[in-house]
C-alpha cells in the first residue's frame, strides 16, 4: 500500500552552528535549548526526542513539527519534502505570535489575567524594559545588561529574566501586544 504524505506546515531554520543571540535562530529553538530538551554545541546539537536523541549537524535543517517536537532534518530530504508557503509571515512575527501564546499557555497571562492582575500600562512598560535592555546590550555604546531592571519595571524583581537581545525584543512586542489587547477590551 503506498501513502502520501499530508500537506502541513512546519517551522524551520538552517542549523549554521552559530550562537543563540543569531537573529535567524528562532525563539522556539532558544526556548528549547533553555529547557535542555535541545543541548548546543558549536558544530552540532542533540534535541531530545520521544523516540531517543537525535544529532543535527551544521547544515542540517531543524524542523518543529505541527505538535512541537524538534527534530534534525538533512538538507537534501528537506528539499525533497518541503517547500516555503507563499505568504508566509516573517520570522519575527512568527516569533511573537508564539511568544504571545506562550504567555498565556504556559504562564496563564490570559486575558482575564491580564485585566484583573495588572495595573494599566504595566505590560506596556514591561515590554519597554525588554526593549531598552536589548538596545542597551547591542549597542556599542551603552553598558550592557541591566541589573537589577530598571527603575520603571513594574513587576517584582523576581519576574526581570533577560535572555539575549532578540530573545529580549520578541518579549517585548509580545508584552505590548498584550498591552494593546487590554486597551482594546476596554473600548
Amino acid at each position: 500500500m503506498k501513502f502520501r504524505k499530508k500537506p502541513v506546515e512546519i517551522e524551520a531554520f538552517q542549523f549554521t552552528g552559530g550562537s543563540n543571540t543569531d537573529p535567524s535562530v528562532p525563539a522556539w529553538f532558544v526556548d528549547a535549548v533553555l529547557s535542555g530538551t535541545v543541548v548546543a554545541s558549536s558544530d552540532h546539537i542533540a534535541i531530545k526526542t520521544l523516540e531517543g536523541v537525535m544529532r543535527g549537524e551544521i547544515g542540517d535543517w531543524i524542523i518543529r513539527g505541527v505538535k512541537g517536537e524538534i527534530y534534525p532534518c538533512k538538507p537534501d530530504v528537506f528539499a525533497a519534502t518541503y517547500e516555503a508557503v507563499n505568504g508566509s509571515s516573517p520570522l519575527a512575527i512568527e516569533d511573537v505570535a508564539t511568544e504571545r501564546r506562550r504567555q498565556v499557555e504556559q504562564e496563564g497571562w490570559t486575558p482575564q489575567h491580564d485585566d484583573r492582575e495588572h495595573e494599566q500600562g504595566a505590560l506596556a512598560c514591561a515590554g519597554a524594559a525588554y526593549a531598552l535592555h536589548a538596545g542597551h546590550v547591542v549597542n556599542p555604546n551603552r553598558a550592557g545588561y541591566f541589573s537589577p531592571p530598571p527603575d520603571f519595571w513594574p513587576f517584582d524583581e523576581e519576574w526581570w529574566k533577560p535572555k539575549n537581545p532578540r530573545r529580549d525584543l520578541v518579549r517585548a512586542a509580545a508584552l505590548i501586544i498584550a498591552e494593546i489587547e487590554r486597551l482594546d477590551r476596554k473600548g
